[in-house]
């Protein structure tokens, strides 16, 4: 068993206990640390409790499911949210923020005010994506710099911002640091490293076919491109990327391509 599934199979056996709704799932990292997820975005959202109280990290179970989600939340910690903390400002990672302040909570720019957690800037997947360390429980939040769910999405800072931030994560903690990405099953640093393989894998294939002449639409066709996407593939979907997703995917590298 690789280092990668122990990790895995270690988080799984932390998870708390059943939820009242099928529709938010629980993974418990250690007393008072939390990772909650909605099916309807699957965000991974943080939930660390403090000295000055509980932070959460990218609120967005779906508007519809913020109200169990805190309660959930009331119940894990025994405490409401008092504070708000974002990887970046996409709506699937920010929705649930203006629930959370009308509630109390209190929404930061960083977590400089938050003793337990380290925050890192970094410009990868938007210019101010933000990392978050937790040093006691070694874990880190890398918001869609990382997602073990999709493929890249490093249209910010193109493939120097990604390897910066990538760079970044890896000198945080140590090779047991469980690495929570935006979307997507917790990993390691393995993984993280092997996603970064990849993703310069797919670039580089990209590059030389775009400098062959190859259209997009012969690029989605070529068997190298369809073996490198399926590498960001890992939880084996029979249905991984939909085809807009893949074309616009291609149109984008090639965009940072010529401009980086």
């Amino acid at each position: 068993m690789n280092k990668c599934t122990l990790i895995l199979c270690l988080f799984l056996s932390l998870i708390a206990e059943a939820n009242a709704s099928p529709a938010i799932t629980t993974m418990k990292i250690s007393d008072g640390t939390y990772v909650m997820s909605a099916v309807d975005y699957g965000t991974n959202i943080g939930v660390i409790s403090t000295k000055k109280g509980v932070v959460v990290i990218d609120p967005m179970p779906g508007k519809a499911l913020l109200p169990e989600l805190a309660k959930q939340i009331n119940d894990l910690t025994q405490s409401q949210v008092r504070f708000v903390l974002n990887t970046h400002n996409h709506e699937d990672h920010t929705g649930g923020n203006e629930f959370f302040v009308g509630e109390g909570a209190q929404q930061l720019n960083s977590s400089d005010a938050i003793a337990e957690i380290d925050s890192i800037l970094v410009n990868s997947h938007t210019p101010k994506d933000q990392i978050f360390f937790l040093p006691k429980e070694n874990v880190v939040f890398t918001g869609d710099v990382f997602d073990t769910s999709w493929h890249p999405t490093f249209y910010s800072g193109g493939i120097k911002g990604f390897d910066d931030a990538i760079d970044k994560i890896l000198a945080l903690g140590d090779e047991q640091t469980l690495i929570v990405p935006g979307h997507g099953q917790p990993a390691d640093k393995a993984a993280l490293r092997k996603f970064r393989k990849d993703t310069h894998d797919w670039v580089t294939r990209v590059k030389v076919l775009h400098q062959q002449g190859l259209s997009i639409s012969e690029m989605k066709q070529h068997p190298d491109i369809q073996s490198i996407l399926q590498r960001f593939n890992t939880e084996q979907r029979a249905e991984f990327i939909p085809d807009r997703a893949f074309q616009r995917f291609l149109e984008r590298t090639v965009t940072l391509i010529e401009t980086h």
